[in-house]
């Protein structure tokens, strides 16, 4: 009998740490959507790289596991992952119809990848495909309501289609999430310049100027608007 009890008390000790290492996973999850979507909602995208590079060591990956996953598997995860990394660079080189391709496929393999809706609704705002973008915005509120990046982005294209109030809705309520979002500030000025309410904008230009002091195109409107 005792190769028996060796090998019950093995596998107890053996699902005991399992249970251990996936409640640390779950933790460290949680830690890093936390920070991931800190980081996003900023437009700190650079910081984020060694969290969703294809190449980053499984170390990387165990960090964020569960984070986009749909049931679909590791397999699914990895790869959502891959494209979403895949669009990001296609974006920043200006590529927006393969930032496009590539967030689309991210999206297909995990349907609730929040990140991937707002990059592709901003690579959609970048060709000015607005109701595009406001619809990959929405989704992405609908999937997180805290989303600061897609209010801000929302709340841009409703500015470029002139829907003013709910341009100043969304960037308002980005700017409530998240009071340190200079772009947000910056964007809700333009709003409320165009409006007419000038008092408001220079408010808002240089709230974003003390959070974000090299903002070359807010320095300009405020001397044009306050005749410098």
């Amino acid at each position: 009998m005792l190769p028996i009890l060796i090998g019950a008390g093995l596998g107890l000790l053996a699902g005991a740490h399992i249970e251990k290492k996936k409640a640390e996973k779950e933790e460290a999850g949680a830690r890093a959507m936390d920070d991931i979507g800190k980081k996003i909602q900023q437009g700190n995208y650079e910081e984020t790289r060694g969290l969703f590079d294809d190449s980053a060591e499984e170390t990387n990956y165990e960090e964020t596991w569960g984070l986009f996953d749909d049931g679909a598997g590791e397999t699914n995860y990895v790869n959502a992952v891959a494209y979403y990394n895949s669009g990001w660079e296609w974006f920043q080189k200006g590529n927006y119809d393969n930032a496009i391709a590539d967030y689309t496929c991210a999206i297909q393999l995990n349907p609730n990848y929040t990140f991937a809706y707002g990059g592709r609704g901003e690579s959609y705002r970048m060709k000015g495909l607005h109701d595009a973008a406001i619809k990959d915005q929405s989704t992405a509120i609908k999937l997180d309501p805290n989303y600061t990046f897609a209010y801000g982005e929302r709340g841009e294209s409703y500015r470029m289609k002139g829907l003013y109030d709910a341009a100043l809705r969304d960037l308002t309520m980005a700017i409530e999430i998240d009071p340190y979002y200079a772009w947000a500030y910056a964007s809700r000025g333009v709003v409320y310049s165009a409006v007419g309410q000038k008092s408001a904008a220079i408010l808002d230009w240089e709230m974003a100027l003390c959070i974000q002091p090299d903002y070359p195109w807010v320095q300009d409107r405020l001397r044009e608007i306050k005749g410098w």
